[in-house]
């Protein structure tokens, strides 16, 4: 899905005088480069903001602080008090500006260098559990050295939730930001590769409250929709997307006349009647109920 580009700025390394040649000489860029240009802007500012201060651009304050009443927290998310966000048992001595926690969880967002090699076995293992049964029946079978290099790919950004007593990853996303569609791209997305809650958490709000970050996440940004490709075999996970206001995306195969072994999902932020907007808006306030 990535499409490489550089966000180095144009000239960097020239002097004046080469700078000032080189745009006398340039010629005006044509519809496509023009139209590329305007997407790599558009993901600019996410692209370019460190991963650990994701989360502190989309919380309020009071939810940034340690929560001293997790009773109030979990029912203002609407999580079960023996559940709630997560960050790293060693993350979680202070509060800082890109985390939050309340009962035994704690949430952080990092990138992929920023995982602990504890952390990454753990989710590279989760996603094995959960996905590789999907994975063994599609034409693309599984290969777990394939799957930790997109999991440690230098855009890979984390949503971490952990449960602090028990010192593991309750549940996690991996997401990034970048194109719609390598070959012919048209919107700069936040397209979310994995959403994985350990058996022992599920059905308790954390994928729900996991897509209602990044949700916010991409509200923040200004990027148009959200999107994800899900297995068609996984009947749960399809029910829970659409639950959540998932629709095939415009890019799916099966749009095309194209049999695949997936569906290619989205969820439109910007221009859906303020729908998504007031669904973000809500859930950040019952974020403030943190510290209420």
């Amino acid at each position: 899905m990535l499409v490489e580009y550089s966000m180095a700025a144009p000239g960097v390394g020239q002097s004046s005088d080469c700078q000032a040649d080189d745009q006398a000489e340039a010629k005006p860029m044509n519809a496509e480069a023009s139209k590329l240009q305007a997407l790599r802007d558009a993901l600019e500012p996410a692209v370019l903001t460190p991963a650990e201060d994701l989360l502190g651009l989309i919380l309020p304050a009071d939810a940034r602080q340690q929560s001293e009443e997790p009773s109030v927290a979990a029912e203002a998310t609407g999580m079960d008090e023996d559940e709630a966000p997560a960050s790293e048992k060693s993350q979680s001595a202070s509060p800082d500006f890109g985390q939050y926690r309340f009962g035994g969880f704690c949430v952080r967002s990092c990138d992929a260098s920023g995982l602990a090699a504890s952390s990454l076995q753990q989710v590279i293992l989760l996603t094995e559990s959960n996905m590789k049964v999907f994975y063994k029946r599609s034409p693309w079978g599984w290969d777990r050295r394939k799957k930790k290099q997109e999991m440690t790919h230098r855009s890979a950004r984390y949503v971490l939730v952990c449960d602090e007593e028990a010192d593991e990853i309750a549940a996690f996303c991996h997401f990034r930001f970048e194109f719609d569609d390598e070959d012919e791209p048209e919107r700069p997305v936040l397209y979310c590769y994995e959403l994985q809650v350990h058996p022992n958490y599920q059905r308790k709000g954390l994928g729900r409250h996991l897509m209602g970050l990044l949700d916010a996440l991409a509200l923040r940004f200004g990027l148009p929709c959200t999107m994800l490709t899900v297995f068609k075999r996984n009947t749960a996970a399809r029910r829970f997307y659409e639950a959540i206001g998932y629709g095939l995306d415009a890019t799916d195969p099966s749009l095309w006349g194209n049999r695949a072994s997936y569906h290619i999902l989205s969820k439109a932020m910007t221009g859906s009647g303020g729908s998504s907007e007031r669904a973000v808006q809500d859930f950040l306030s019952c974020l403030c109920a943190l510290r209420s």
